[in-house]
């Protein structure tokens, strides 16, 4: 695309000459390849031709092309660029320069063979500028080229323009937001022209039907299931800032008297990937005649009875406030669960292949306090990261794992531990709709220690559900791990980014059919993932202080 619109949660995203995906901010990018398409665009006209052999590839890496206007001017085009692109590895060169490289450049009979020629540069770091003339000599002249560098060399009065012109640009984003969207956000879609339809409503981004506002209201007009290039989502469309967390939202909803169909809200809806045909990644409420449903895309959470009558508007509500997510029909709360499948994203409307209507959305902040976490090995562990240099189709944030339940046998972490702690319980990471009892093992020092994990067990703040274990552990290197079920509940594979606590190193992930015989994971630093609760260690310490204090007075 020209301008790359639409949020960066979306497929291919960067899939765009210019980005402008904050409106509320006013800021776009100019990206690099403007400057390089401009490194022709400038300093040809319509009617030049490619000049052959004055176009080739470098001896040293990289290519250049000659254009001429038939009168004596001529216009230079060289790069050595490396790196990849969306939908190729690498650049079109055969070598891939390495070095700095200098080349001579003869001038034949019909160009301009005095005076001094003008530069244009483009690199990683700088776009567009104008370098100081080279000068022609006996007809002829050198140029110096970088590695990941484009240059124009073109004869006088090809003078092309500064970035912009000179003129000053609203700020930038290269690496990302600049300004999230704010909350508290409200729409009633009243400011639309009542009697015109077909209106798009602002921010709001369609990925599956067709929305519009027509009437005061926000309505899905699709009534049958398209015929699709790949596969279709259900009707949906989206708002929001991706690194939203906690807050509440609510919207009232129905459906025409004639309809039998569905209208549903959904919050901390992460990334889409249209491909895929993926239900939407989000906390998703749905409610039509026969009920409602709490799901995420692996899981139901929480159903129920209550429901909506055709014609009739509903107050559809959702908080997500740290794990803990609630969700509402009318002011009557319909289910409190905790979960740790989505920590951010945006918000979500939903229906079936049918009209449906939406009116009175409204997004507050929840503004509560984090909760104090338990003492664990891991100070930070992130699922997910933003790469805003990702030049794919796998949309943001990128995923450092994979759910997966495809293996059965003990998966798990080896670790060093370089102090004395006095460990309180064993933990596994809690997935959505964990419904089995598992078996944790820690072992090393010739011991092990074996525990059980109900399925019943929550999950605490920081996504684990631990058993209790109470040992003190010695310095030395431990194997923890958890024995998983084939088609069984779900754990995280490959590299998780963890900050471990400064007592405690993971090594290297671990999986086997039995404790007797381990291999060490390939691809990932950690499975499961697996935890350990410790007390403080400042606080045990203390207490082995006091106790030998003690002990010495005895003696």
């Amino acid at each position: 695309s020209l301008i790359w619109s639409a949020y960066p949660n979306l497929d291919c995203f960067g899939n765009g000459l210019m980005y402008a995906f904050e409106p509320w901010s006013g800021v776009f990018s100019v990206n690099t390849p403007v400057w390089t398409t401009a490194h022709i665009t400038q300093f040809v006209e319509p009617g030049w031709s490619y000049l052959r052999p004055g176009s080739g590839e470098l001896s040293g890496g990289g290519t250049f092309v000659t254009l001429v206007d038939g009168m004596g001017n001529f216009s230079l085009i060289m790069e050595t660029l490396t790196g990849a692109c969306m939908y190729h590895s690498g650049c079109f060169h055969t070598l891939e320069a390495t070095s700095v490289q200098v080349y001579s450049f003869e001038l034949s009979a019909g160009l301009l063979q005095n005076g001094a020629l003008h530069m244009w540069l483009t690199n990683a770091t700088h776009q567009f500028i104008r370098m100081p003339d080279v000068a022609i000599t006996g007809a002829s002249f050198q140029v110096r080229m970088p590695v990941d560098t484009m240059v124009t060399v073109t004869s006088p009065g090809n003078r092309g323009q500064s970035k912009a012109g000179g003129l000053q640009l609203p700020p930038t984003s290269e690496t990302g937001w600049t300004q999230p969207m704010l909350l508290p956000y409200a729409e009633d879609f009243n400011s639309y022209p009542k009697p015109v339809s077909n209106f798009t409503a602002t921010y709001w981004t369609d990925q599956a039907g067709s929305w519009e506002v027509a009437g005061g209201v926000f309505r899905q007009v699709v009534t049958e299931r398209p015929t699709a290039w790949t596969c279709n989502s259900p009707p949906f469309t989206h708002i929001g800032w991706p690194e939203w967390t906690s807050y509440e939202v609510s919207v009232r909803a129905r459906v025409p008297r004639d309809v039998v169909g569905s209208v549903g809200l959904c919050a901390r809806f992460l990334r889409y990937a249209g491909f895929s045909c993926a239900e939407v990644p989000g906390y998703c409420l749905s409610v039509d005649v026969h009920g409602w449903n709490l799901t995420v895309p692996t899981a139901t959470l929480a159903t129920g009875n209550d429901h909506v009558d055709p014609g009739e508007w509903s107050e559809l509500y959702l908080k997500v406030e740290g794990r803990a997510i609630t969700a509402a029909i009318d002011g009557r709360t319909l289910a409190v669960i905790n979960s740790s499948t989505y920590d951010m994203g945006q918000v979500v409307l939903t229906s079936g292949w049918h009209v449906a209507e939406f009116d009175d959305v409204s997004i507050r902040p929840v503004s509560a306090d984090p909760p104090e976490l338990p003492y664990s090995m891991f100070k930070t562990l992130s699922r997910r990261e933003y790469d805003w240099h990702l030049r794919g189709c796998d949309p943001n944030p990128l995923d450092l794992s994979r759910l997966r339940n495809d293996y059965e046998g003990f998966v798990g972490v080896r670790i060093n531990v370089t102090e004395q702690v006095k460990l309180l319980a064993l933990g596994r990471w809690r997935s959505d709709g964990d419904k089995q009892d598992h078996q944790l093992v820690l072992m090393g020092h010739d011991q092990g220690w074996i525990v059980r994990l109900p399925a019943t067990t929550p999950g605490d703040e920081d996504g684990f559900a631990y058993a209790d274990l109470i040992v003190t552990l010695e310095p030395g290197v431990y194997d923890l791990l958890t024995y998983e079920f084939l088609s069984g509940d779900y754990w995280l594979d490959q590299g998780l980014r963890v900050v471990e606590e400064d007592w405690v190193r993971v090594l290297e992930g671990r999986y086997g059919r039995n404790t007797a015989v381990l291999s060490t994971g390939m691809n990932a630093t950690l499975y499961g993932p697996v935890n350990l609760r410790v007390q403080k260690p400042s606080l045990f310490h203390n207490a082995l202080e006091i106790v030998h204090d003690s002990w010495e007075a005895t003696v």
